[in-house]
């Protein structure tokens, strides 16, 4: 059974990296990213036809060295679920950002709608 998985990697982790993560680890507790890459299809029209990835016994996440897409991956309920009580660490200036960005995209959508 494994518990902790630590993701430190130069290439760049798309959507299904993370589903086949959390499909194969369905027990994970904790997980820790480190890649400074962005990723690459996150602004296609495919993304909102992909499963919501669940990490249902996740207690920490450790995204301080990660590039926004990743943590907008993780904090995104579009893309993943996670438990309410999950320990996040993350640099606070890019969970700022990353934030402002959902709150641009919101007001986006109700302004179209």
């Amino acid at each position: 059974r494994l518990d902790n998985i630590n993701l430190i990697f130069i290439h760049i982790f798309e959507h299904e990296f993370f589903l086949r993560i959390a499909q194969s680890f369905p027990l994970v507790k904790a997980l820790t990213l480190v890649n400074m890459k962005p990723q690459n299809g996150k602004q296609t029209d495919d993304n909102q036809n992909l499963p919501i990835i669940e990490y249902a016994h996740l207690t920490t996440l450790d995204l301080t060295k990660s590039h926004l897409d990743y943590i907008e991956q993780f904090l995104l309920d579009t893309k993943t679920t996670l438990p309410s009580n999950v320990h996040l660490s993350v640099v606070y200036q890019a969970l700022r950002k990353v934030t402002q960005n959902l709150k641009v995209m919101l007001h986006e959508s109700i302004v179209q709608n």
